[in-house]
């Protein structure tokens, strides 16, 4: 797909997924506009693929049976055709195209890569961000591929106030609140920072918005995992957080690869941000770490300690390592003070890595003990 599109992109400054995704796209769907008669235009395929994507999207699914196809196509093409007796050949015309191939013999038809059914939801969302169009958002609560995409689709000056007006607006449910606060971990303004600060120092705030909001101040301080090279990740080590797993749609605790930068890797920018909230979030998120804080809530915090790791900490982290009733608030917390690399808890936390409930979380946390010591590169999970 890089090859086929680079030439088109040799006229642009910044290149991002979202435009490498358009361009192919637009061309693919030109193309077959052009060697086909079709009965769609270039317009009506976007948005045909843009409606399936968002079917197989709430559903919770990756395929999409002929029969529901043929819905679709009398829900939304039907005024595309200027005879009736054309519904057959526009039925083909949709299958045909748009990047939807047929997985089986059953009648099951599926995007041809999961990134496409990603970026075709993104910007079925990017629209109706830019219209104003809150049901989309209210009705299924998104993941990190897409908020990549729908983050490059957007024109910041003119929908960043729109998605904020919903956040703060008292009507909007928690689904459409969930999805501004997880996007809003792209946007690196303090006053952004700021609101999910709040938010997670809240108790009147619902726990999932909480949780949430959590990983979104880890992305605006530390940035975006897969835009760092190798040469800026110091280590990569192992952690649990509560997350939205891509294959099943569904939000759960899920072991990752936490990526730790050398500390010159930031930008100016975010190495401000990071120097002027660094105390601050890092007393936040002990402080999540309460008997009276909920399971998920602990766990995303101890979590998030990892990237804020401070000295005057270690007594706290110990004795939620030795006595949290979560063995992944424990496991965190171990790796918390394992990235301290402190010469005088190095036997404390070898025991706690020891005592840790699960085989399983004893052998990452001595990979994560061996990643720190320079002795091994974790890796083999997706990270955050």
């Amino acid at each position: 797909m890089i090859v086929e599109t680079l030439p088109k992109l040799e006229a642009y400054e910044n290149i991002n997924h979202a435009l490498l995704y358009k361009t192919y796209t637009d061309k693919w769907i030109n193309q077959e506009i052009t060697e086909e008669r079709a009965l769609l235009d270039s317009d009506s395929k976007r948005f045909f693929a843009q409606e399936v994507a968002w079917e197989m999207f709430k559903r919770g699914q990756l395929t999409v049976h002929s029969s529901r196809m043929s819905e679709l196509v009398e829900q939304y093409l039907k005024s595309k055709l200027k005879k009736p007796e054309d519904i057959l050949f526009l039925e083909h015309d949709a299958r045909t195209a748009s990047f939807i191939s047929r997985r089986d013999e059953l009648g099951n038809y599926e995007f041809m890569h999961r990134s496409f059914l990603e970026f075709f939801v993104a910007q079925k969302l990017a629209e109706a961000i830019c219209q104003g169009n809150r049901p989309p958002f209210e009705e299924q609560a998104i993941y990190y591929e897409i908020i990549r995409f729908l983050n490059q689709l957007l024109d910041h000056g003119r929908d960043i106030p729109t998605m904020l007006n919903w956040w703060d607006d008292p009507q909007s449910n928690e689904t459409l609140r969930a999805n501004c606060i997880r996007l809003s971990g792209q946007w690196q303004y303090e006053k952004v920072l700021d609101k999910l600060i709040s938010v997670v120092g809240s108790r009147d705030q619902l726990e999932s918005l909480r949780r949430d909001a959590i990983r979104s101040c880890i992305r605006i301080l530390h940035g975006e995992e897969a835009d760092w090279t190798e040469r800026q990740v110091k280590v990569s080590l192992h952690a649990y957080a509560i997350r939205t797993a891509r294959d099943t749609f569904s939000v759960a605790c899920l072991p990752i690869i936490v990526k730790l930068l050398h500390p010159r890797s930031a930008t100016d920018e975010r190495s401000r941000m990071l120097q002027q909230y660094h105390a601050k979030v890092a007393k936040l998120f002990l402080h999540c770490l309460r008997d009276d804080e909920t399971e998920e809530i602990r766990i995303n915090a101890s979590y998030a300690l990892i990237h804020f790791a401070q000295a005057n900490s270690v007594t706290e982290l110990i004795e939620a390592a030795e006595s949290d009733p979560s063995k992944y608030v424990r496991f965190n917390c171990c790796t918390v003070l394992i990235t301290m690399n402190l010469l005088e808890t190095i036997g404390v936390v070898e025991n706690l890595v020891a005592s840790l409930p699960d085989s399983q979380l004893v052998l990452l946390a001595k990979l994560n003990l061996a990643a720190i010591r320079g002795e091994t590169h974790s890796t083999g999970l997706p990270s955050h």
